[in-house]
């Protein structure tokens, strides 16, 4: 079978492989980031606190929100070695923040009203403004063990301990000693993303429960924070890209409530998570990542701790990958019990984000082709923590092209009889066309993610 080639990574401009800083450059850069930083907190707080326009208002909340997440990019970009492009982008954004402070005095100069102060962000929600205190520098902390612990009290009742079963066809095609469906597929929401969202947004109500949330999803992630809000009896407002899925988008339209709202925004989730972030720095909403979170990773953690109490004789679990969170965690805990066990991630080679920073290093955003696999499609925040946790316990990042992924799902239907969506495969596609090394003897977990399968997609991989 002929195997995946490394993609020539240059094209994308990505520029060269990541170097660490120079001396003394990282603290130079770093204090004219905070100096410029500062100087806009102050003029932002001086202008919250004047009567004026409540478009003056809108657009200082815009301006603060921007020069925050440069800020936050500038301090995680100064932490790790960097390719040239990365460096221009420091600079680019040292200079969007120069530009921001001159607009802020601008507006602190400029006239103001008589009247009420708008409040872009209520005296509530900005107290339950806690990333903060979850947070380094802009970047998530990162999760624990003890984390996991905590996720498996949570989930209990909640999600369901899902089977690991046999698959003697599929150990048989690739020549593994014993090969297991770990079937996240059969949770309520249909997918594995329940796990997380329910940690998280416990952990949310227990501290802020009069908090409105906001997330941005390509469908699973959505409907399990949607079926967790409703639970806890949040305010929620679920961000789509246009490009979701029918069946996933009416799964959604599903759980509109008077507390919950689905709307389209964007082209894509890369477009819904940008407008989340930003609502979420506005003080609006506190915001549900699908991925880049501590108690959404040590949620979806609570696969792993399965597998190895079902099975603990297994040496590789296989999982799909898109922004990296349920490997992340899986890892996480596996990795702890059993430090030799090897896992490997798969993405489809149409949005491969992961396996080029373990190809290049580099976490710059990158050209997204059209897959199935919309589940896991789209580039990956570039202050993620999932990027360091899974160069860190992730062993092998593979490919798979879209026509093994149709296989993957045709053997599903016809073999064990399961119904899976394209991203919930691509485990199962790696196997089959032979693109993950060393599988003879082994015992291999294989984890199917999910089952939300529109239906044209499902016409499209079976015979005519």
């Amino acid at each position: 079978m002929q195997q995946v080639q490394p993609r020539e990574w240059h094209k994308f401009g990505f520029g060269g492989p990541p170097e660490p800083w120079e001396h003394g450059a990282q603290r130079d850069l770093d204090r004219l980031a905070t100096s410029y930083y500062l100087d806009i907190l102050q003029s932002c707080q001086a202008i919250r606190g004047r009567p004026r326009p409540a478009t003056d208002s809108h657009r200082v909340e815009e301006l603060y929100t921007t020069a925050t997440r440069h800020k936050h990019e500038i301090d995680y970009t100064l932490r790790h070695p960097a390719t040239p492009a990365e460096r221009a982008r420091v600079e680019d954004w040292l200079r969007s923040l120069m530009r921001i402070g001159l607009l802020m005095r601008e507006l602190m100069d400029g006239p103001s009203t008589i009247g009420p102060t708008p409040e872009p962000m209520p005296a509530a929600w900005r107290a339950a403004r806690w990333r903060s205190a979850d947070t380094l520098g802009g970047v998530p902390r990162l999760p624990t063990l003890a984390d996991v612990n905590a996720a498996r009290t949570r989930l209990r009742g909640i999600s369901l301990h899902t089977p690991l079963e046999r698959s003697p066809e599929l150990a048989q095609e690739v020549g593994a000693a014993d090969v297991r469906l770990k079937r996240e597929e059969l949770q309520p929401t249909g997918a594995f993303k329940t796990r997380g969202a329910h940690n998280k947004v416990a952990v949310i109500a227990e501290s802020h429960p009069e908090a409105a949330l906001v997330t941005a999803s390509s469908g699973n992630h959505g409907i399990a924070v949607a079926a967790a809000a409703a639970r806890h009896d949040m305010r929620l407002t679920v961000l789509v890209g246009r490009s979701v899925s029918q069946a996933k988008l009416e799964r959604l339209r599903a759980y509109e409530t008077g507390r919950c709202t689905v709307e389209l925004t964007g082209n894509d989730t890369d477009d819904a998570e940008a407008e989340a972030r930003r609502r979420d720095d506005a003080g609006h909403a506190i915001y549900v990542p699908p991925y880049n979170d501590a108690d959404v990773i040590a949620g979806q953690a609570t696969v792993g701790v399965e597998i190895l109490e079902d099975w603990p004789d297994a040496d590789v679990i296989v999982v799909p990958v898109g922004g990296g969170g349920l490997i992340a965690g899986i890892g996480l805990w596996a990795k702890a019990i059993n430090p030799g066990l090897r896992l490997i991630g798969v993405q489809p080679s149409a949005s491969p984000p992961m396996y080029a920073h373990f190809e290049t290093g580099s976490t710059e955003p990158m050209p997204i082709g059209p897959t199935m696999a919309d589940g896991v499609a789209g580039n990956i925040e570039r202050t993620s923590i999932t990027w360091k946790l899974c160069r860190q316990l992730v062993d092998e990042m593979v490919l798979v092209e879209e026509d093994e992924i149709a296989n993957g799902m045709r053997w599903a239907l016809s073999v064990p009889h399961i119904l899976l969506e394209p991203s919930a495969v691509l485990g199962i596609a790696a196997l089959l066309a032979g693109r993950i090394g060393s599988v003879d003897d082994a015992r291999m977990a294989v984890v199917t993610t999910g089952r939300n399968v529109p239906a044209d997609t499902l016409a499209s991989i079976l015979p005519a």
